[in-house]
């Protein structure tokens, strides 16, 4: 979460420092609670999982792609959320607003084990 960043650069420090609390919560995750069939699931899947964000951990279902290359797999999607389902309260500067809806964007390179 320390990368986050905003169309802004203005308001990225605060973003990041005072509405996300990434001195205290550095990091968000996904955790998929059901299975996905990667050789079966070339192009479009859906991923449902956990996502934490800020300490608070809300079920979400993704919307992702997935491409198999040997035993290389590359997954990319985004998950929308909603601010103040995390406990985030969208800032507003007087000058300049951030709405209160945003997303969380991917790109995993998965390699096998050997």
């Amino acid at each position: 979460m320390t990368t986050v960043a905003t169309d802004v650069a203005n308001r990225d420090a605060y973003f990041r420092d005072t509405a996300l609390q990434v001195g205290e919560h550095p990091t968000a995750t996904f955790v998929l609670t059901e299975p996905v069939d990667v050789p079966d699931a070339a192009g479009a899947v859906e991923l449902a999982g956990d996502l934490t964000i800020r300490g608070v951990t809300q079920p979400v279902t993704v919307d992702a792609q997935i491409g198999t290359s040997g035993d290389d797999v590359q997954v990319i999607g985004d998950i929308p959320i909603t601010f103040a389902d995390y406990g985030v309260e969208a800032p507003s500067l007087g000058f300049v607003e951030v709405e209160d809806t945003g997303s969380v964007e991917f790109s995993l390179a998965l390699t096998q084990a050997s």
